[in-house]
């Protein structure tokens, strides 16, 4: 597949992001003498001190101009878009690659006998379906807890604002809404993070075993394919180079794929309440303390997915060490033994699906929390690209990391076992030094000259 369409398409999308960018830019501001940002420093209320604040903040010529809430929010909806689909596009790559027994690509596995094309599709078969079952029951189970703690958090929630100190007197919560709405924003956000997060550990777990099986079919690259078959010498560096590829554009499209959604999924989430709350400074603070229930949302489905995974597959792993190594005498990581398939299953669901959302709940985590410190500034609060600046942060690296991705994921140079960790460190050096430089310009365009927090 030539990844030069694709190319040339995002540089076309990213000029005409470039252009709305550059015809809505607005006058960056800066605080005046006269300010005076204690916000919050006595624990007095928030309403009205923040609109005072913004009054005394005036645009300066010369300074520079941020861009406009449309052009922040094409930037976000666009990367979020080009993220997936990039997921979605190696995906279908990695399909090329047939493991079912008939319907072989001759380039790709025509060196294999149909047994051994068999005992592949039979053995990531099994798996895939245990992995399937297995989060199938935890979901359930997950359901039910977040129900319930979903709706401890609303009671708690409710009464802590109705409170004398959650109703604007002694917090920074205003009494701008009813503080049950407020609740029930709440809980909006956290059940949308927790299925956010279950959607980003489920397409970890299904990219997962369907590219496990891939890589090992690509690995085999260079042998006969008979079942005790070793690698002729001069052809292992296709096998590793090939077995690298396939496995590295399994990992863009879980990466990609759970940056994309999260990011989306926290954007409209803050669209929504913002539809109710409105645009008024002082009333951010309340917004995405809302908001922030999000993240929540995200680790507590990430403490399932790590904690039930795990112990799920150190169970399936002692167990096949125990009844196969040492009573039956079966050979290590042999298929024949029920435990050892267990095992793979708990490596998918734990160490990848668990993961998946274990990296979630991080991300929407920190996001969130920037965006609470965020709206405790009068400045930032004044201008809607500036609080959206956590999540311009993420776009820009999508952006950057799809460029990054496709240097290994077309021509990774992997020749041997010993060149994977320098490819992957040239990786990280590259997307390292490119999301600086992006980083510059949306900070540049996001955020005012100036600004306190708290």
């Amino acid at each position: 597949m030539n990844p030069k369409p694709l190319l040339l398409a995002v540089f076309a999308c990213l000029c005409g992001i470039a252009a709305a960018v550059d015809g809505e830019k607005q006058p960056r501001l800066v605080p005046s003498k006269n300010v005076t940002i204690n916000y919050l420093s006595s624990g007095g209320s928030a309403k009205g001190k923040a609109s005072h604040d913004v009054e005394d903040v005036l645009p300066v010529d010369g300074v520079g101009q941020l861009m406009g809430a449309t052009a922040a929010t094409l930037i976000i909806t666009f990367a979020s878009a080009l993220g997936f689909a990039f997921a979605m596009y190696w995906w279908y790559v990695a399909s090329d690659i047939k493991i079912t027994p008939g319907k072989g690509n001759v380039m790709r596995n025509a060196h294999l006998t149909d047994e051994v094309m068999r005992n592949v599709y039979v053995i990531s078969k099994r798996v895939s379906d245990g992995a399937t079952a297995f989060l199938f029951a935890e979901y359930r189970y997950m359901g039910v807890f977040m129900l319930g703690f979903g709706a401890l958090l609303y009671f708690l929630l409710g009464v802590a604002m109705s409170s004398p100190q959650g109703n604007g007197k002694d917090s920074h919560v205003s009494s701008v809404q009813a503080p049950w709405v407020n609740a029930a924003f709440s809980l909006l956000a956290f059940l949308i993070g927790a299925l956010t997060s279950v959607c980003a550990g489920w397409i970890g777990m299904r990219i997962a075993v369907y590219t496990n099986s891939r890589t090992a079919v690509m690995a085999t690259v260079g042998s006969s394919g008979s079942d005790d078959d070793v690698l002729v010498s001069g052809s292992q560096s296709q096998g590793y180079a090939l077995a690298f590829q396939t496995a590295f554009r399994g990992g863009i499209t879980m990466g990609f794929a759970l940056t994309s959604i999260g990011l989306f999924a926290l954007f409209c989430t803050v669209k929504v309440m913002q539809a109710y709350f409105g645009e008024l400074p002082e009333n951010m603070p309340e917004l995405f303390e809302c908001v922030a229930a999000f993240g929540l949302g995200g680790s507590s489905v990430a403490c399932f997915g790590r904690v039930g995974g795990g112990i799920y597959t150190k169970a399936a792993d002692v167990g096949a060490d125990l009844v196969g190594k040492v009573e039956k005498n079966i050979p290590e990581d042999d298929a024949r033994n029920p435990g050892v398939i267990a095992d793979c299953i708990g490596d998918n669901v734990g160490d990848i699906a668990g993961m998946g959302s274990d990296l979630f709940g991080s991300f929407g985590e920190a996001t969130c929390a920037a965006l609470v410190i965020a709206a405790s500034s009068a400045e930032l609060t004044a201008d809607f690209t500036s609080m959206m600046y956590p999540l311009l942060i993420t776009a820009g690296g999508i952006f950057v990391c799809i460029g990054t991705a496709l240097l290994a994921a077309t021509n990774s140079g992997v020749r041997w076992a010993e060149d994977i960790e320098p490819t992957l460190k040239h990786q990280l050096l590259v997307s390292t030094i490119g999301a600086t430089i992006v980083l510059v310009f949306i900070t540049a365009y996001s955020l005012p000259y100036s600004f306190t927090v708290g």
